[in-house]
C-alpha cells in the first residue's frame, strides 16, 4: 500500500467501471419512457394528443372521433343464440 491508504488500513479509492455509470444513464433515461409506456393509449387520446400539438384541426379531430364511435357501435359480441345456430349440430 501506497501513502495515507497504507497508514490508515484503507484500500483507497475503488474505481467504479463504466459499465456502472452507463447502467445508471440508461435507467434514469428510461424511466420517463417506462412510465410513459404504462399509460393506455386509445384512439381517443391520441385524437386529443394531435390536436393538442397542432397536428389536425377541430374538424379533422371530430370527424375521425366521431368515425370511430361509429365503427365502435357495431362491434357486438355474438349471442349465445347466433353462436348456438352457426355450431354444428
Amino acid at each position: 500500500m501506497h501513502g495515507d491508504a497504507a497508514r490508515d488500513g484503507s484500500i483507497g479509492a475503488v474505481p467504479r467501471p463504466p459499465v456502472a455509470l452507463l447502467a445508471t444513464v440508461l435507467a434514469v433515461l428510461l424511466l420517463p419512457v417506462a412510465a410513459h409506456a404504462q399509460v393506455q393509449r386509445t384512439v381517443p387520446s391520441e385524437l386529443d394528443a394531435l390536436l393538442t400539438a397542432g397536428a389536425i384541426d377541430q374538424a379533422h379531430h371530430d370527424a375521425w372521433a366521431e368515425s370511430y364511435d361509429n365503427a365502435k357501435a357495431t362491434l357486438t359480441k355474438p349471442s349465445t343464440a347466433s353462436v348456438a345456430a352457426s355450431s354444428p349440430p
